[in-house]
């Protein structure tokens, strides 16, 4: 028996016999597996009831969870398993903080995103609930009403990645047992990914054919004939433009005005350029008044990609053309490759797409690493769209 003081209350945790594990015939399919073994932890909480929680059959896994449950009763949380979803989403907001911006860690970017969606959107509707009681059903109403307030399928999918967040680190904390944002249990977000067709080469020549200042001749065709996200379009810098050797190094990206680290290790990689290409950027070079940002905005800095998108929008009209968004030129270019026919491995590199699909770690071999930083598969690409 081992007892804690919390507020001058005395809270008590039975330590007797270390470990003992229960067989837990549930009904409910929060479990895999009926009949499920699970160690079991009592206590008393502040209001001295004797409760109890669960956890993995092992000993260590016991002893862990034990620590927990004294840091966590500590903390003023009297009972993990009824800990609602608010409790539970700000301490993993907290947990989060200390890795933002580390190594290795999670991106500003993406810790903002998450705060923002939970701020908004998703503790306004669920956060009073308990988190072990939030289930499937609850997470496709939740959805349901995204999709009614007529959000965009990706920013449904960013919200629930958040919301997912939470629950994962719920189950790593012992707070729940299974985790209702899984992509197999919910509902499937449709549309958004793939929806908007990238632009076709027909398309994208007759853009590029009309009259237009350098800076968004050189910023459209190089989005075009590299397949950069916009993000890395406004992270590239100088520095990483080889027109010597015809090589782009994608290496940064751009968030709200800083650089930042790539989303991903599969997003640093080396693109070629073909020689049409070069020499449009070397005559660009000459132009452009930002000595750091290849495409900076008017005041010298990092550009707004709403600034852009205005500039297609006006030339796509101009052209007869749909917009498709900047992302339209990435599509096509990823679109080009695959009828050029090179290889998936090639074109996952070449995005920076990491090989989930096929392939459980990317290995790229010097055959392929070749293949991956030859210009010819470029040079037809930009063939079929300048004339």
């Amino acid at each position: 028996m081992e007892t804690i003081k919390v507020n001058d209350v005395e809270i008590t945790l039975d330590k007797e016999g270390d470990f003992k594990t229960i067989v837990k015939k549930r009904a409910d399919r929060s479990l895999e597996h009926r009949g499920e073994q699970r160690g079991i932890i009592w206590y008393l909480d502040l209001a001295g009831k004797r409760k109890s929680v669960l956890c993995d059959p092992t000993p260590e896994a016991w002893h862990k969870r034990w620590m927990q449950l004294r840091d966590e009763l500590a903390a003023g949380i009297q009972n993990a398993n009824k800990a609602s979803l608010n409790a539970v989403a700000e301490e993993a907001l907290r947990y989060r903080e200390k890795f933002v911006g580390k190594a290795q860690g999670i991106r500003p970017q993406s810790h903002q995103n998450d705060v923002r969606h939970l701020k908004r959107h998703i503790l306004p509707e669920l956060g009073d609930q308990q988190i072990h009681k939030i289930t499937v059903g609850d997470i496709n109403m939740f959805i349901d009403k995204l999709m009614l307030d007529n959000y965009a399928p990706k920013t449904q999918r960013s919200i629930i990645h958040s919301l997912n967040m939470v629950f994962k680190y719920a189950i790593d904390k012992g707070f729940v047992f299974s985790n209702p944002c899984a992509r197999e249990s919910r509902r499937n977000i449709k549309g958004g990914i793939g929806s908007r067709d990238g632009y076709t080469a027909d398309e994208v020549r007759r853009i590029l054919a009309l009259e237009m200042p350098t800076y968004s001749r050189a910023l459209f065709t190089f989005s075009a004939l590299t397949g950069l996200a916009a993000n890395e379009l406004q992270g590239l810098l100088w520095e990483c433009l080889d027109t010597k050797s015809g090589k782009v190094e994608v290496c940064r990206t751009g968030y709200r005005g800083a650089l930042q680290d790539t989303k991903t290790a599969f997003r640093v990689r080396t693109i070629p350029l073909p020689p049409s290409l070069i020499a449009l950027m070397r005559e660009w070079q000459l132009q452009c008044p930002s000595p750091t940002f290849v495409f900076p905005s008017a005041l010298h800095t990092m550009a707004d990609q709403k600034h852009w998108a205005g500039l297609l929008k006006t030339l796509c009209k101009h052209a007869g053309v749909d917009f498709k968004g900047i992302g339209g030129f990435r599509k096509f270019y990823h679109t080009q490759m695959e009828l050029d026919g090179v290889p998936a491995s090639i074109r996952k590199y070449r995005m920076g797409h990491s090989k989930k699909s096929n392939v459980a770690e990317q290995h790229y071999t010097v055959t392929d690493l070749k293949m991956a930083h030859s210009p010819d598969d470029a040079q037809r690409i930009a063939g079929r769209v300048l004339s």
